[in-house]
């Protein structure tokens, strides 16, 4: 079978399994966002903090169109900001929630960046005692 052939013959058994709709699979690794992006994860966060709503409730809490929030609900789930799944009732909706501040700086694996600066400022701090 050509490759091309394989690959829609997956995306199609996937689709079968999960009811006709296709689902990208979550990004366990979160990337750092524009400051536009940012500003409107903290207006769904402030509204919604880690329970489940759609995208129509996104529009009002953003008041953004339709097509902006689209885009918005998108770039949060490439950059691992977002978690989508599948809406309970209707299988054409999507259900969205977000992921924790901490979560997300776990994806960016900024502890080991924080853990390497404090260990820097300690030897800066002994250095200076030294003295």
């Amino acid at each position: 079978m050509p490759k091309r052939t394989i690959k829609y013959w997956r995306m199609s058994r996937q689709r079968k399994c999960t009811g006709g709709a296709f689902i990208k699979p979550e990004i366990s690794q979160s990337s750092p966002v524009p400051k536009w992006l940012q500003y409107r994860y903290s207006i769904l966060w402030k509204a919604h903090g880690q329970v489940e709503f759609t995208q129509e409730e996104a529009e009002h809490d953003l008041g953004l169109p339709r097509t902006t929030v689209r885009v918005v609900l998108s770039e949060l789930r490439k950059a691992g900001w977002i978690k989508v799944s599948i809406g309970e009732h209707d299988i054409r909706k999507f259900t969205y929630q977000l992921k924790t501040p901490e979560e997300i700086c776990q994806g960016m694996n900024m502890e080991t960046e924080i853990a390497n600066l404090k260990a820097e400022l300690k030897a800066l701090q002994n250095r200076e005692a030294g003295k």
